[in-house]
């Protein structure tokens, strides 16, 4: 039996916006996956000319690779809109600039296929780039401390029977809308497995561009985001014992660690 229809296919879905510099690492991690049966769908959200150009140019000789463009809508949308072009019986979501290591889609659908209860894989992970260092993700402990603060990167592999009955990424928010999509996945009880080896790796850029590093200079759009997500869940915080003020709490000790992490990045920047 051919190897590769015996596989599940598993959908990358990479959402691109001026980032001519560095799509070329990301899919070519994705080209060396040792998993057989993988489907690329790039989104271009609404790139400058420049960036544009590159990406189709770069994928000229790449058929197999599907490439959508839309006008800037954000990354929800972009990531939605490549869903919605999938066939795959798995979902992966890669940012335009960062590394998948080959064994990590293999490594999840091994999980996936042999654990029914289990709707999200994620590995361990580690910056590089503007500086490299190990990015420890806590294993999965239950529903109750995801929602003290995400701890699972957009990288989880997840079914898309249920990303496509959630209806995807929540497009009124700016950001945290991974998070929410987990909570909503996992909050009936089922389970995420972690695979306790470096498979990801998330680039920090050394011009600070990306839209993570934007959006944590920028407190207010990073505060609005998650209350959206408290008010979306309130109930389950609750039910959880997490009010309110205990999530303000949380959010300020995660914001006084960003912050510190921050001037130490800048400060190597200026050296």
């Amino acid at each position: 039996m051919n190897n590769r229809a015996a596989r599940p296919t598993v959908s990358v879905m990479i959402p691109y916006f001026n980032c001519k510099e560095y799509i070329a690492e990301t899919i070519e991690s994705v080209e060396r996956q040792t998993y057989p049966n993988i489907e690329t769908i790039v989104v271009d959200d609404g790139s400058d000319s420049e960036h544009a150009a590159y990406l189709k140019a770069y994928l000229s000789d790449k058929p197999f690779i599907k490439l959508e463009t839309q006008t800037n809508r954000g990354v929800a949308m972009a990531r939605n809109r490549a869903a919605r072009l999938a066939n795959g019986k798995y979902f992966l979501f890669l940012d335009a600039d960062d590394v998948i290591l080959p064994e990590y889609i293999e490594k999840a659908v091994s999980i996936l296929e042999s654990n029914s209860d289990c709707k999200l894989v994620y590995p361990q992970a580690e910056f590089f780039g503007l500086h490299a260092s190990s990015w420890h993700l806590p294993a999965f402990s239950g529903l109750g401390k995801l929602l003290e603060g995400n701890h699972i990167p957009i990288i989880a592999i997840h079914h898309a029977e249920d990303f496509k009955k959630l209806s995807g990424f929540d497009e009124n928010l700016v950001t945290h809308e991974d998070w929410d999509l987990w909570i909503r996945i996992l909050k009936h009880g089922h389970s995420a497995v972690q695979i306790p080896q470096i498979l990801f790796r998330y680039r920090k850029r050394v011009d600070q561009s990306s839209l993570t590093d934007r959006l944590l200079k920028d407190s207010f759009v990073m505060k609005q985001s998650w209350q959206q997500v408290y008010i979306k869940h309130s109930e389950l915080f609750v039910k959880n014992g997490l009010g309110y003020h205990d999530l303000v709490s949380n959010r300020k000790k995660c914001d006084a660690r960003k912050n510190g992490w921050l001037k130490k990045l800048t400060g190597r920047l200026k050296k």
